[in-house]
């Protein structure tokens, strides 16, 4: 058994290792150019103690970066990592997809709640930034090729963003607590892809106005 628990401890460290060999995006381009809202939201992710969040950091540069195109350098670097590595992201994707639907469902249950209306306000906001994490991290996965895994995790999002949709249709009219980054940032989600649900236009989710 400690052979068993020593290489499991092993792997998990070594997953770590490479996503913390992966640059920031501060290393690629000069982030000071972009908009103040990326840039803070670059160093969040990069910064996050989720080391699979530097993948992300990546995935967002490469949709939100008016610069030169990084994608030819970003791929270069994602051909030295190992098949485990991406099956790692895989795994750990498809459970930030289950925990993202156990968030929405909770909200379509207690909307009318009120002992929880402060939190009920501020969970759809995370359910929209932690989906949108996922569409970076969609974007690297495409960009290593890794077309089976994309459509696997794209099946599943079918379902997720169904329920999510229903979530903030419950909700719409609601007036959340955005802070000004997270507002500007999901604004520019909803100014790339206007019919994403976790895009907002004005003050409110794109997915409130969608059919159920």
């Amino acid at each position: 058994m400690p052979d068993i628990v020593g290489s499991i401890q092993d792997k998990i460290a070594e997953f770590h290792r490479l996503c913390r060999s992966l640059p920031r995006p501060d290393e690629l381009v000069n982030t000071s150019f972009c908009v103040n809202w990326l840039q803070k939201l670059l160093e969040k992710q990069a910064a996050s103690p989720n080391s699979r969040k530097r993948l992300v950091a990546l995935g967002t540069l490469i949709r939100f970066w008016t610069g030169p195109d990084v994608s030819d350098s970003i791929k270069a670097i994602l051909t030295d990592m190992p098949s485990s590595f991406w099956e790692n992201i895989f795994i750990r994707t498809y459970y930030e997809i289950m925990s993202i639907t156990e968030k929405a469902c909770y909200v379509c249950e207690h909307h009318e709640t009120p002992i929880d209306a402060n939190a009920i306000k501020l969970m759809p906001i995370q359910v929209a930034e932690d989906r949108d994490e996922i569409e970076s991290t969609l974007i690297i996965l495409k960009l290593a090729d890794l077309h089976e895994y994309t459509k696997l995790l794209e099946r599943d999002l079918q379902a997720l963003d169904k329920r999510c949709c229903d979530a903030v249709g419950f909700m719409a009219g609601t007036q959340y607590p955005f802070n000004l980054h997270t507002l500007d940032y999901l604004n520019a989600v909803n100014q790339r892809r206007p019919t994403v649900w976790w895009g907002v236009l004005g003050d409110q989710f794109v997915g409130s106005k969608q059919p159920a």
